[in-house]
This record gives structure tokens, C-alpha cells and sequence, in this order.
């Protein structure tokens, strides 16, 4: 399983409709919860930096963007 830190930038991995959110979007992790599983809150922004959505999701709905690659 990946590890994640605070502010990491990640992508969605599947489209998430209710909330407006597409599959590849970048958000950046804003909190860890490590009880009573893992889980992130995630905050997506438009290009002007108005949040678009916060919201809490486990590691299987996203990916860390490695920018090295």
C-alpha cells in the first residue's frame, strides 16, 4: 500500500459524480485519519484556488502524482 503525507498531490482514481468530480483530477491530501482505518480528506480546487469540493476518501479512490516521472 502507498504511504501519504499532509499536502501530497493526488488524482482520482474513478469518477466521483455526486460531488461533481472526474477521475484524474488532482486535489491535495489536508488531513489523515489513521483510526478507525485510513482515510484522507481531500481538498480539489479550481484554477483560480476556489475549493470545488473537501471531501473524506479512503486510499483506494486515488493515487499519489509523482512528479519525477
Amino acid at each position: 500500500m502507498a504511504s501519504y503525507s499532509l499536502f501530497d498531490v493526488i488524482y482520482l482514481e474513478n469518477d466521483l459524480p455526486e460531488k461533481g468530480l472526474k477521475k484524474g483530477m488532482l486535489g491535495t491530501i489536508v488531513h489523515i485519519y489513521d483510526e478507525p482505518s485510513p482515510a484522507y480528506d481531500i481538498e480539489f480546487c479550481d484554477d483560480n484556488d476556489e475549493t470545488l469540493a473537501w471531501i473524506t476518501l479512503t486510499p483506494d479512490c486515488f493515487s499519489k502524482v509523482d512528479f519525477k516521472k
